[in-house]
């Protein structure tokens, strides 16, 4: 098959579908080189940036934006001052103190159970800190997406996403988060008690995993449910015994206030964010109405999950729907957390019930957005990315519906 021809591969993580004959604009050959133009781009604006306008107009003031605070988080358990971390001012200042050059406040909400990873990094210099922390997450994520990824075009088109730049850029959990539930969804139909343990260690963001407990208890994985249960109450165990109760206390009591306040005050730029609660919120809703909303579409995406089980839908394609559905779901998200949507698109890519043109607009216009919600000033209070998940969330409904058409 030429150059010019539709790749073939397998169809996400369900079985293999080969299609061919027809000529495409996204050929193979132009699958690995626009990425690699991509990534130039990004390389070349930022010389340009800092070599004319100067270091201090580029988009960000360094890499690790955000790790900065997970790396301060990291200091103060190493201080024996572990729920300090969730007092903004003195985490500005743990992190000020060997970074001075960072001028900007980034507050720390993961739950406790992450610390004693950044408590061992903060043992290195920053920069090598960050260095092992995106290697390692990037290279897990990758080993995940091995079986899934079949192409080396595929491989560099993922590498190129702005979503996962951007991942790169604030040093965040995405790729850690994202590669766990790959690997849930890979072995929970086979190797559910393992499964259950990758499940488990997603509870280092816990706001982005409530719908598979929901997929779990649908699709009767006992011991999916049983093997979650020990591998987070494995990790809070290991947390109090490192660092006792008081930072349990403050996450749990008065963490959830403070990203609230913050996001509903629009202390953060709601166009990074996509979300029902976001949404109605950029279009001048009061909190209590922006959040019954997102309670609406989060129980409407359980409801969904567990129709779609019962009506013989496989398993593995509403567990792909719902790793895309884990982001809207949430109202506390971020464009990084885009990088869930990889291995749904891959599903929706290879599915030859979908017409070209269709998937196609989808793909490139999810693939792309993130791009314009982080470079693009399109104003602040202005939230409209959930929007973009709706064509996604529905062509994946449409393929678990088709599958239990067929089952029944």
């Amino acid at each position: 098959m030429g150059k010019d021809r539709q790749i073939t591969g397998k169809v996400g993580p369900g079985p293999t579908h080969v299609l061919q004959g027809r000529r495409v604009f996204l050929t193979e050959h132009r699958l690995r080189a626009y990425p690699k133009i991509l990534i130039a781009s990004y390389l070349l604006s930022a010389a340009i940036i800092a070599l004319f306008l100067g270091t201090d107009r580029l988009p960000f003031p360094r890499l690790g934006t955000d790790f900065v605070a997970m790396y301060g988080a990291g200091l103060l358990a190493a201080q024996g001052m572990s729920a300090e971390a969730y007092d903004a001012r003195i985490l500005f200042d743990a992190y000020r103190e060997v970074l001075p050059s960072v001028d900007y406040v980034v507050g720390w909400a993961y739950p406790p159970v992450i610390l004693p990873l950044f408590h061992a990094l903060a043992k290195l210099p920053f920069a090598l800190a960050y260095t092992v922390w995106m290697t390692g997450t990037a290279v897990f994520f990758a080993i995940t997406l091995r079986p899934v990824v079949r192409s080396g075009a595929e491989g560099w088109l993922i590498a190129a996403a702005p979503a996962v730049v951007y991942t790169v850029i604030t040093g965040q959990a995405s790729f850690l988060v994202a590669g766990l539930i790959v690997l849930f969804i890979r072995l929970l139909d086979d190797k559910p008690a393992r499964a259950g343990i990758a499940l488990g260690l997603v509870c280092v963001k816990p706001h982005l995993t409530f719908l598979f407990p929901i997929l779990v208890l649908a699709s009767r994985k006992w011991r999916a449910l049983v093997t979650a249960c020990v591998s987070a109450g494995a990790l809070v165990a290991f947390s109090i015994l490192l660092y006792g109760l008081d930072p349990w206390k403050i996450f749990l009591s008065e963490n959830p206030g403070i990203v609230s306040e913050v996001v509903a005050g629009g202390y953060v730029n709601w166009r990074l964010m996509s979300s029902p609660f976001t949404f109605a919120l950029s279009l001048g809703a009061a909190r209590e109405t922006a959040m019954a909303l997102q309670v609406a579409f989060s129980v409407l995406l359980c409801g969904l999950i567990v129709f779609l089980l019962v009506k013989g839908a496989s398993l593995r394609s509403v567990a792909t729907l719902s790793m895309a559905a884990a982001v809207p779901a949430t109202p506390y998200n971020f464009a990084y957390d885009w990088v869930l949507l990889v291995l749904p698109l891959l599903r929706l890519a290879y599915e030859p019930r979908v017409g070209r043109l269709i998937k196609t607009g989808v793909i490139l216009t999810l693939y792309l957005f993130p791009f314009l919600m982080i470079f693009v000033p399109l104003g602040q209070n202005l939230s409209f990315g959930f929007l973009f998940f709706l064509p996604l969330l529905g062509l994946l409904t449409l393929i678990c519906w088709r599958e239990a058409v067929r089952n029944d």
